[in-house]
């Protein structure tokens, strides 16, 4: 009997195990099912394709189930040959992270078909971060940032979180898109709505997405490249900066919401990004809505110089130190995108001027290299130098070195950039091209030619251009005095120089008038007609302003790499006043800046004349003419730049005097309290608590307080 009960006990637990084993079973096979039927997402994502796929999209008829078929197999043929459609290889590439399709385990007996995601179900949020305080100086970064080309809009999307912005700045727009100052043509401005009203307006909209990151800019002047570099490129590359770790990942996007073409003048924006999108494109897409994952909208005015005379007559931007030091990384990330590979021609151009100059005994004897040019910046259809072929000849005989016409409707940029970086002289009638002295070397000669009438002081960017810290580039300004020398063309178009569209009363005093008066811009009548004149100029003027300028290359003090270090504040300045014979001595002493232990200048500001000393020395002696009195000090360090000095901030005050041995302040402070505040006065700096304890005893005194 207990054999019988101890097998049914067994039977029953083997029993109880298999159908655990078998329910368990059961239910993962029903999850795995469901899982394959389950939608991958909750949330419905709009199709993104760009144009350049649409013809090549499958459409989701019969042909796509067809498609589908013949790609699955019996597996489609076991669901009724519906369409298996798969999220494209653009779709998953603007799809954040955390959304990417997924691969879901799947039977071999069987294979769902997968639902499309439905763009009605789709609606941004947009957000944005503002760097800068007015539309001036406005750098703003955009997440999902909409543009309707039906609407020529931009547009931001509002939920209950993102609070709205007040937009009121008293110019009518957000920010400036351009890097000129306040010019209303170039500002930026976006429009607001609702999600639930993007739904209702864009639900039947085609949706193109531009993933990852799209800077948003204007172009001031397509048709002239110092516009396209001053204006345009330079700001765009300080913006890339500020939003990049790195110079060598700078393959952005960029969208040119001006209403131009892309333009040969843009060909240097090729070294930022090989893709680039315009307004002018984008707007004929009507049917069509342009999402921004993360757009970059504004552009920093740190690198510009110069502004062109919409409120005053042109000139440098007055009371502006613009950033020579991004404008030098600029051109040497260019150089670097073009391959220009020249390193050593600052070398070079020094040694040219140093033997030209006759300062042999400086200098090597070692020629400079062959591939130095002189560069005459030439142009084919107006403002010519009409005896450019005999300046050239002569400037080859004179200086010993190859001389190449440069030509914008004959070269390209980079071809453009690489002679001006090999040349050690350039001239040129004023005008766009010689922008392209950004690329000159150190030490290397520019000079600047302008037609009879057209004062050069009145148009100088090129001058302030050379003038910019770290360029080292001396410039020098020829004008034609010479009217036989001038050809101008009064039948020439309006916008070439020409005067038929004026009253002959006024078409003679243009003609007639030898200096352009100040102007504004930009179609003055007799800033446009001499400007356009043609010129034989005075080639022994041109070589005599050359010389001058070499002389000065080639006495150009050249600083050590410590020399231009700016230097701390000098540190542990401390003084002692005593009396020697019958004198208020006050002697300082400190010690050099922690940046510059072998610094040598020095300036004190002296309290007795008001006025500051300089000193190679780490102390400085001085008499005074009262006793029992402090006197306060300060000392900074005097560095030097290319332009001349510059100076650290000054140490902290220190106090001292020459007293008594009895304590002056008797009947005020003790004698213990009295030493106490001796000894703080000619301490600096103070540590907090000793500052809060000389505040209490200079209160103390203030007040003739006696405390024992």
């Amino acid at each position: 009997m207990r054999r019988i009960r101890r097998y049914i006990a067994i039977f029953l637990c083997v029993s109880l195990v298999a159908l655990v084993f078998f329910f368990f079973g059961k239910s993962r096979k029903r999850k795995l099912e469901l899982l394959e039927e389950k939608p991958l997402f909750s949330e419905k994502i709009p199709e993104m394709l760009s144009d350049e796929t649409k013809d090549t999209e499958k459409d989701t008829g019969k042909d796509a189930g067809k498609d589908a078929g013949k790609n699955s197999g019996k597996d489609a043929q076991g669901t009724g040959g519906e369409e298996k459609k798969e999220v494209s290889h653009l779709e998953r590439e603007v799809l954040p992270a955390d959304e990417a399709p997924q691969k879901t385990p799947s039977k071999k007996t069987e294979d769902k078909p997968k639902e499309e995601p439905s763009k009605e179900d789709w609606t941004p949020s947009s957000s944005f971060v503002c760097f800068g305080n007015t539309e001036k100086d406005k750098v703003c970064r955009f997440f999902d940032l909409l543009y309707d080309p039906a609407k020529d809009s931009f547009i931001i999307v509002r939920d209950g979180e993102n609070a709205n912005i007040d937009k009121d700045n008293g110019q009518g727009w957000f920010l400036d898109g351009t890097s000129i100052d306040g010019h209303n043509v170039f500002g930026w401005n976006y429009e607001e709505i609702t999600r639930s009203t993007f739904k209702e307006i864009y639900a039947k909209k085609k949706i193109h997405t531009f993933a990852g990151k799209t800077h948003l800019m204007f172009r001031f002047h397509v048709g002239n490249i110092m516009h396209a570099i001053h204006d345009d490129f330079l700001p765009q590359y300080v913006t890339r900066r500020m939003f990049q770790e790195s110079p060598d990942k700078f393959k952005e996007r960029i969208f040119f919401c001006d209403g131009a073409a892309i333009g040969r003048y843009s060909e240097i924006f090729k070294t930022l990004s090989d893709d680039m999108h315009t307004r002018k494109n984008w707007k004929t897409k009507k049917d069509t809505l342009v999402v921004f994952k993360e757009a970059i909208v504004g552009q920093p005015k740190a690198t510009t110089w110069y502004h062109y005379g919409f409120r005053a007559p042109q000139g440098k931007i007055e009371g502006k130190v613009p950033d020579s030091g991004a404008i030098r990384e600029a051109v040497q990330y260019v150089k670097g995108q073009y391959g220009i590979q020249n390193e050593k021609s600052g070398e070079e151009v020094e040694k040219f001027v140093k033997k030209y100059s006759g300062m042999k005994d400086e200098i090597n004897q070692t020629a400079p290299q062959e591939n130095l040019l002189i560069s005459i910046i030439s142009r084919k259809k107006n403002r010519l130098i009409m005896n450019e072929n005999v300046l050239r000849e002569k400037l080859e005989e004179q200086y010993g070195l190859k001389t190449v016409f440069v030509r914008l409707e004959e070269m390209t940029q980079k071809k453009v950039f690489e002679t001006m970086s090999k040349s050690a002289i350039a001239v040129g009638m004023h005008g766009s091209l010689l922008v392209a002295g950004l690329f000159m070397p150190q030490n290397s000669v520019l000079v600047e030619m302008y037609p009879f009438a057209v004062p050069s002081q009145n148009y100088t960017p090129y001058k302030h251009m050379c003038a910019l810290d770290g360029m080292k580039i001396a410039y020098r300004a020829w004008e034609n005095k010479h009217k036989e020398n001038n050809i101008p063309h009064p039948n020439n178009p309006r916008h070439n120089g020409g005067l038929g569209h004026l009253p002959e009363k006024e078409r003679k005093k243009v003609m007639e008038t030898e200096t352009v008066p100040l102007h504004r811009c930009c179609g003055d009548p007799y800033w446009v007609y001499r400007i356009y004149q043609d010129t034989h100029v005075d080639i022994g003027e041109i070589t005599a302003l050359i010389d001058d300028a070499i002389e000065e290359s080639a006495n150009r003090r050249k600083l050590s790499l410590d020399e231009q270090i700016k230097p701390a504040p000098p540190e542990h300045l401390e003084c002692i006043g005593f009396r020697k014979e019958d004198k208020n001595i006050i002697h300082l002493t400190w010690k050099p800046p922690y940046n510059a232990p072998h610094w040598k200048e020095y300036e004190v500001m002296l309290p007795t004349a008001k006025r500051f000393e300089k000193t190679d020395k780490t102390s400085m002696s001085m008499v005074v003419a009262n006793r029992n009195k402090f006197y306060d000090f300060k000392i900074r360090s005097i560095g030097h730049t290319e332009k001349g000095e510059t100076r650290s901030a000054f140490t902290g005050k220190v106090s001292c005097g020459v007293f008594d041995k009895k304590n002056p302040y008797f009947g005020i402070l003790t004698n213990k309290a009295a030493e106490i505040y001796f000894h703080l006065k000619r301490r600096t700096p103070l540590s907090h608590a000793d500052t809060k304890k000389l505040e209490q005893l200079e209160k103390m005194l203030e007040e003739g307080a006696v405390k024992k």
